[in-house]
C-alpha cells in the first residue's frame, strides 16, 4: 500500500512581526529602493528594508532636513524609520532606512507614497516644510497552496470561506480527505468546503494505490487567513483652531496598530459661523464588509456618518439647509421638503472650505466633499486614493477606481458620478434663485 499523507494548516490569526531596518549601502543615487517593493500576500507576514539615500542640494538650496511624516501603505501594514524622530540631516549621513511590516489585508495594486518635509537654506534665508512625495509600486498578491497531494483555490477570506479542493494524484484506488471543518470525503474530487468560523483548520489527505505496505510522507504548512472578525478602527482626537487655523493629527489605525500621517493646516472659512473644537472620534469598521440593501439605508446627520477619512474626520455631505414650496429657505433647522446642498452653486454660503468642508454647531469639522489636503498629503498619483472607509465598512476612495469595479487587474480610470440634471424639475419645486 502507498499511503500519502498531507497536513495543511489553515490558519485566521494574523501574525505580526517587524525588525530594526538594515541600510543597503549597494545604492549610491539619491532616490528610494528597491522600487517595486517586494510582492506582499494577504495574511501572511510581511518585513522589508527600504533605504532612501538623499540629495545634498536642489537648485541650489542646501537640504538642512528630511522629515518622513507619511507613508501610505496598504491596511494591515505599519512602518518605522532608523532614526525614531523621524528626522535625517543628509550633510550628516545621506544615508537611512525604514522598515515596513505587518500582515497585509487587502488585495491590489498600491502606489505607495513617502511624504517628507524638507527644510532649505536658500541665500541665506531658511524656508522650512516644503512637501515632496516620493511614489513605490507595491502588490498585495493572494497567495498560493499547492504540493504533490493536493492543491486549494484559496486559503484566505472573510469567514464564510469557500474552499475548492484538488487532487493532484486521480486514478487511484482509494481516498480520504478530512477537512478540519467537521467534514470528510473519499470522493477522488471532494465537494466545496466550507469554514464559518475563525480559526485554525488542519486539512488531512491519504491516497492509496494498493492495499501493501504504507509509505508515508508528510508535509506541514502554517498559513494565515484573513480573520474578518477582526476590524479596522480610526481612533484619534483633533484640535480647536489657533488663529484661524486647526492642528489636525491624522492617524490610522489597524488593530493594534496605527500610523502617523502628519501634521497638516487646515484654514477654516471665515464665513463659518461656528467654532471647530476638540472631538474624541472613535469609529470601528467591519473588515468583511456585505452589501446592506439594494436602495441603502439612512446615514448622515442625525442617523450617523456616512464615513470616516483616515485621518478621523467624518464624511456628512447632507446638510440641514431647506427650502419650502414657498421658497422660503434656512440653512439651519429648516422647514420644508426640499434639501440645500452645500456644494455646486452660489446661491447659499455653508462657509465651506478649500477642502469643502466646514464646522457643524458641535464644533465638529467635517467633508461635504473631496478632502482635497488630505489627498494631496497622501500623494494623489493619478491612481486610486484609499481616503477613508464607510460606515458599513466597504473602502473610499477618490476620483479614481478599476473600470470593472469586479476586476482589480482592469484598467484605473476617473470615476464620474452618476447624478444626472433633470430637463423639468419636480412639482412644486420652489424657483431658483
Amino acid at each position: 500500500m502507498l499511503r500519502l499523507f498531507f497536513f495543511i494548516l489553515l490558519s485566521f490569526k494574523v501574525l505580526t512581526s517587524f525588525s530594526q531596518c538594515v541600510i543597503d549601502t549597494s545604492y549610491s543615487v539619491p532616490g528610494i529602493y528597491p522600487d517595486p517593493l517586494p510582492d506582499g500576500y494577504v495574511g501572511q507576514p510581511y518585513s522589508e528594508d527600504i533605504t532612501f539615500i538623499m540629495p545634498l542640494d536642489t537648485m541650489g538650496a542646501v537640504i538642512q532636513n528630511f522629515e518622513i511624516v507619511s507613508i501610505g501603505l496598504p491596511v494591515g501594514l505599519s512602518w518605522v524609520c532608523n532614526n525614531p524622530t523621524n528626522n535625517y540631516n543628509p550633510q550628516n549621513n545621506q544615508y537611512g532606512c525604514i522598515n515596513v511590516y505587518g500582515t497585509p489585508l487587502l488585495l491590489g495594486q498600491y502606489n505607495v507614497n513617502v511624504s517628507v518635509l524638507v527644510d532649505v537654506v536658500s541665500a541665506g534665508q531658511s524656508i522650512d516644510n516644503i512637501p515632496i512625495d516620493f511614489p513605490i509600486t507595491f502588490n498585495i498578491n493572494n497567495p498560493t497552496l499547492g504540493n504533490s497531494g493536493f492543491s486549494s483555490s484559496q486559503i484566505l477570506g472573510c469567514v464564510p470561506l469557500d474552499v475548492n479542493f484538488t487532487n493532484n494524484n486521480p486514478g487511484l484506488l482509494q481516498y480520504f480527505w478530512d477537512f478540519g471543518n467537521g467534514q470528510t470525503s473519499s470522493l477522488e474530487n471532494p465537494l466545496t468546503q466550507t469554514y464559518n468560523q475563525a480559526g485554525d483548520f488542519p486539512v488531512y489527505f491519504e491516497a492509496y494505490n494498493n492495499m501493501g505496505t504504507s509509505y508515508i510522507i508528510v508535509k506541514e504548512y502554517e498559513l494565515a487567513v484573513k480573520c474578518f472578525n477582526k476590524s479596522l478602527s480610526i481612533s484619534n482626537k483633533y484640535y480647536p483652531a489657533v488663529n484661524n487655523l486647526a492642528d489636525l493629527y491624522a492617524r490610522r489605525g489597524d488593530g493594534e496598530n496605527s500610523l502617523k500621517y502628519s501634521k497638516a493646516m487646515l484654514k477654516i472659512d471665515p464665513n463659518n459661523p461656528n467654532t471647530i473644537s476638540e472631538q474624541n472620534v472613535s469609529a470601528t469598521f467591519t473588515l468583511c464588509p456585505a452589501l446592506v440593501s439594494d436602495t441603502g439605508e439612512p446615514a448622515g446627520g442625525p442617523a450617523g456618518a456616512i464615513a470616516y477619512a483616515l485621518n478621523s474626520v467624518k464624511f456628512d455631505p447632507a446638510t440641514a439647509g431647506r427650502c419650502n414650496d414657498e421658497g422660503e429657505c434656512s440653512l439651519a433647522q429648516g422647514q420644508g421638503n426640499w434639501n440645500i446642498e452645500a456644494l455646486g452653486h452660489e446661491t447659499f454660503d455653508f462657509g465651506d472650505d478649500m477642502n469643502h468642508a466646514h464646522v457643524q454647531p458641535s464644533g465638529e469639522y467635517h467633508y461635504h466633499g473631496m478632502p482635497e489636503l488630505l489627498i494631496d498629503l497622501l500623494g494623489e498619483q493619478q491612481g486610486m486614493t484609499l481616503v477613508g472607509w464607510a460606515s458599513d465598512g466597504f473602502p473610499v476612495y477618490a476620483r479614481y477606481g478599476y473600470i470593472n469595479t469586479n476586476d482589480s487587474t482592469s484598467e484605473v480610470v476617473s470615476l464620474q458620478p452618476s447624478y444626472r440634471l433633470k430637463s423639468d424639475p419636480d412639482p412644486n419645486r420652489p424657483a431658483t434663485l
